[in-house]
């Protein structure tokens, strides 16, 4: 948490490694709300989505049987992934 208040700028990847730590905890939940303060931050701050956050949460609601929330993170995701390739 230390690292969150003296790194603003690369707040988003702080909040999705928390986020990839939960997870390999089996705190599904509790990783989900990283990921999404993740997005919310990367959005705020730079205009801009972010992929790995989404692919991430899709992987949460999945694990946590909410399967069309987990479609529509994992179709965010591939969208995202797409302009990437342009």
């Amino acid at each position: 948490m230390e690292a969150l208040r003296r790194d603003k700028i690369a707040k988003h990847k702080i909040l999705l490694a928390l986020g990839n730590i939960s997870l390999k905890q089996n705190k599904p939940q509790e990783a989900k709300v990283y990921y999404k303060r993740a997005i919310e931050f990367k959005k705020k701050i730079y205009d801009a989505d972010f992929y790995e956050a989404h692919l991430a949460l899709a992987e949460c609601f999945r694990l946590i049987g909410k399967d069309d929330q987990a479609k529509q993170e994992y179709a965010v995701a591939a969208e995202l992934h797409k302009e990437w390739e342009i």
